[in-house]
């Protein structure tokens, strides 16, 4: 029993284990790579049944900044608040 415990842990835990997280800020965005970026883009697509290629950019471009209270927003909490603005709002952001 305890060496299909371990082989779990070792087969499934490297997979969900990465340094970048939906509820970063835009301070560990801006160090990680393009992968890690991008597993946390899909995972928003995945929630809000949108693109992960549109939520990379996004982050992307938003977090491209000196301005700390920019870069101090979690990456969840930045997708939330895009989410709640009018369209004609959100088309200006991404432009």
């Amino acid at each position: 029993m305890k060496t299909i415990a371990i082989c779990a842990c070792i087969l499934v835990l490297p997979t969900l284990i990465f340094a970048l997280d939906i509820t970063d800020n835009g301070y560990t965005w801006r160090k990680c790579n393009t992968s890690e970026k991008m597993k946390v883009a899909k995972e928003i697509a995945f929630f809000f049944r949108t693109p992960a290629s549109f939520w990379y950019g996004l982050f992307d471009s938003y977090y491209d900044t000196d301005k700390s209270e920019i870069l101090a927003k979690s990456i969840i909490d930045v997708a939330f608040e895009y989410s709640k603005l009018p369209p004609e709002k959100q088309l200006e952001i991404v432009k």
